[in-house]
């Protein structure tokens, strides 16, 4: 009943003799609300009109006529069939056709885009427990001297209240003949994977530092391939895995993207099957001479 009277209230405000006639049969088709141009105009187009532009839907409705008057109008002058005009309206069916699929895919994240998302993206999803340290690194594995380079090292450092202190005091260390680095490190998991960025550290250092618990505890001389090293311990961070429900809700656009990237991504690539593109011989040369002709 209510929309039966917003109808009537529609049509009688917009339908007069100098506004908008009633069509052939002297009635309004199902679902709609007003003919203009023989166009009908359905109810579902004008509250989105007078939602955005603030207005009351007898405005609303005028405004869609206006547009349908201007349309027609176009069509009768053969304007419609401009190049300018066609470009416009396929890109109009491209946005239609974006606008569908995303609408198709706006269900809520499932779990299994949820894991998937959280593998790849590790480092903000699931991210480990990690250490990040300072280190003093004899460089030479297997070299008796880089061994007793990092032993004076780690004798001199013993104490050090914070990295800057260990760096200084691990640099005073006489190191003749043996090259020794001193190096603040991104975090790493114990298994050696880099937290903030690309790349790995070995694993025996890895677990090394993260044996470590406190900060400004020290490890003793551990081997890895590169050398012997002597490792402060700046913090520990902890980990950060979210619940799945509370992964869905902050990656809830993300997950829509991605969803949304592939159906389009699948879509095109049926198209292209569909619709393959023929080209003339001599295509891209006359392509090249149209260009050329235009820029001079």
């Amino acid at each position: 009943m209510r929309t039966s009277v917003l109808a009537v209230l529609l049509l009688s405000s917009c339908s007069s003799p100098a506004t908008m006639a009633p069509g052939p049969s002297g009635g309004v088709p199902q679902g709609a609300v007003a003919i203009c141009a023989d166009r009908a105009i359905q109810g579902s187009s004008v509250a989105p009109v007078a939602m955005v532009a603030r207005v009351s839907a007898k405005e609303a409705l005028q405004r869609l006529a206006h547009d349908i008057r201007l349309a027609a109008e176009a069509e009768n002058r053969g304007l419609h069939k401009t190049p300018a005009v066609q470009r416009e309206l396929k890109a109009a069916l491209v946005r239609a056709v974006l606008t569908q699929i995303k609408e198709q895919h706006a269900a809520p994240p499932t779990l299994s885009e949820i894991q998937i998302l959280r593998a790849e993206r590790w480092r903000d999803f699931d991210r480990p427990e990690s250490a990040r340290v300072i280190h003093a690194v004899a460089m030479g594995g297997g070299s008796e001297a880089a061994r007793k380079v990092a032993e004076a090292i780690r004798k001199e450092t013993t104490g050090a209240k914070n990295e800057t202190e260990f760096e200084v005091q691990a640099k005073k260390v006489p190191h003749e003949g043996v090259e020794v680095r001193v190096e603040r490190l991104p975090a790493m998991a114990r298994d050696g994977r880099n937290v903030e960025e690309e790349g790995s550290f070995a694993t025996p250092f890895a677990e090394a530092a993260l044996s470590l618990t406190q900060p400004g505890e020290q490890s003793p001389v551990v081997a890895t391939s590169f050398g012997y090293h002597v490792i402060f311990l700046i913090e520990r961070v902890p980990a950060y895995r979210p619940a799945d429900e509370e992964l869905a809700r902050i990656a809830h656009d993300e997950i829509l993207t991605r969803r949304m990237s592939s159906a389009t991504r699948s879509l095109v690539e049926q198209l292209r099957r569909e619709y393959p593109v023929t080209l003339e011989r001599n295509a891209i040369e006359l392509i090249d001479l149209l260009e050329r002709r235009k820029g001079r």
